[in-house]
């Protein structure tokens, strides 16, 4: 999970063609920079190239740390098809936000200066709408946005640790919109009764 410092980094970077990605593996932040600056081992996004053909990708951090191509397919009009799996590792590649840039710049005809995985915080789910795609380039991304929902849960994830006597983090994000966000507990009840607290609450987006 990006933390709200990471979030706000996103809103200071200078104006670039960006292609966004949804994390849809498990983030990875330790030593693993030193290989990958991806940051999520599993990303996917629906696009439209510079001709106007769409795509939806998939891609995995191979072994290695080299790119694996889970699955791509052309978009058909009816944005109805689900992707192919094609499985594909390259040798020589690696999994990293520059030569992730140049090879979608290469194969699929685009022209974008780097790509970037957005947070659950940003709202984007490739796969929302069952039997379609959304396409990234309908998705308003509002880094501003996203830092605060971060803040806000980082905030109530802190107040729950604490009430609790939890190292970890004992919830999850159910929902948000524009000005709230949703977490849920997954303490046992009578835990949640001993520090008093709701196991669903809505917090307030400053």
């Amino acid at each position: 999970m990006r933390t709200m410092e990471e979030e706000v980094q996103m809103v200071e970077q200078p104006e670039r063609k960006v292609l966004y990605f949804e994390g849809a593996g498990i983030d990875f932040y330790d030593e693993a920079w030193k290989e990958s600056d991806v940051g999520n081992v599993r990303i996917r996004t629906a696009f439209t190239n510079d001709q106007g053909d769409q795509y939806y990708l998939e891609l995995e951090r191979g072994r290695d740390y080299r790119l694996h191509v889970s699955f791509l397919r052309p978009i058909a009009h009816n944005n109805s098809n689900q992707p192919q799996k094609i499985h594909e590792t390259y040798e020589n590649s690696r999994y990293t936000k520059q030569y992730i840039t140049n090879w979608i710049n290469n194969n699929l005809g685009c022209s974008y200066d780097t790509i970037e995985v957005l947070s659950q915080f940003h709202g984007y789910w490739v796969h929302r709408d069952r039997g379609s795609y959304n396409l990234i380039d309908n998705h308003i991304i509002d880094h501003e946005q996203a830092a605060k929902r971060a803040a806000a849960y980082e905030n109530i994830d802190r107040e729950y640790r604490l009430a609790l006597h939890e190292k970890h983090s004992t919830i999850y994000l159910q929902g948000m919109d524009d000005t709230s966000i949703t977490i849920c507990c997954n303490a046992s009840e009578n835990s949640l009764q001993r520090a008093k607290l709701p196991r669903i609450q809505r917090i307030e987006i400053r």
